[in-house]
């Protein structure tokens, strides 16, 4: 499915028009491709090294996504969306911005602070990184059982585009049940001035990892 990130109120980005990402999921093996359309030639995009894990790439224009177990027992809040992916449904519409096949409808009422959830770091220069927490900004470990495939990466005029596919079968903290998904960027201008979007943001200063950043849930894939 495509869904469309939105840029913080508080760092706005004239550079960037939109940023989209296409995910899938079979089962723990999740695939990622973002796309950046806007002025290229505004956006620092780091140079291309060898595929490494590194620390601290959303220091610089850096893709990421957030996952954790989806909580059980809500099912009468929820609603299908297009391939499979099923939204929460609170009546009203917090996603004017996603294509209408893809409305969101996060939810903020309940407190997920205590719960473990898995970071994914993707940087145009071919670097990586997954993180396991236990909780809320805590309990932060570097998750060694992960594998990611090669790592695809196209510029035209007007767009740039990142992708590949993670393995987290090695996670014991995602489930093979659905998962909660939160999706976001760092984008970096030339100028060193930074932009943050996401899916849904929280409340207050950007912040990637609330509870309310986790605005899908991305059930495996029946087949």
């Amino acid at each position: 499915m495509r869904l469309t990130l939105t840029p913080h109120t508080r760092t706005p980005c004239a550079a960037v028009r939109e940023i989209t990402v296409e995910v899938s999921r079979r089962g723990r093996a999740l695939s990622l491709s973002f796309d950046v359309f806007g002025d290229m030639n505004a956006i620092a995009i780091p140079e291309w090294v060898g595929s490494a894990r590194a620390d601290e790439l959303w220091r610089h224009t850096c893709f990421e996504a957030f996952l954790r177990a989806a909580p059980a027992g809500r099912s009468s809040r929820r609603k299908s969306g297009p391939s499979g992916l099923v939204v929460e449904d609170d009546g009203s519409n917090q996603s004017e911005r996603l294509p209408e096949e893809s409305q969101l409808g996060p939810d903020f009422r309940r407190d997920e602070r205590e719960e473990g959830y898995v970071e994914i770091n993707l940087s145009p220069s071919n670097q990586w990184a997954v993180y396991v927490f236990d909780g809320y900004r805590s309990g932060m470990r570097a998750a060694a059982a992960v594998e990611r495939r090669a790592l695809e990466r196209s510029q035209d005029e007007g767009r740039f585009g990142l992708s590949t596919i993670f393995d987290l079968n090695g996670l014991d903290a995602l489930p093979s049940a659905p998962w909660r998904l939160g999706l976001s960027a760092v984008i970096e201008l030339k100028d060193g001035s930074k932009s943050y979007w996401a899916l849904a943001h929280a409340p207050g200063q950007p912040d990637f990892h609330h509870p309310d950043a986790f605005a899908a849930i991305l059930p495996p894939d029946p087949s």
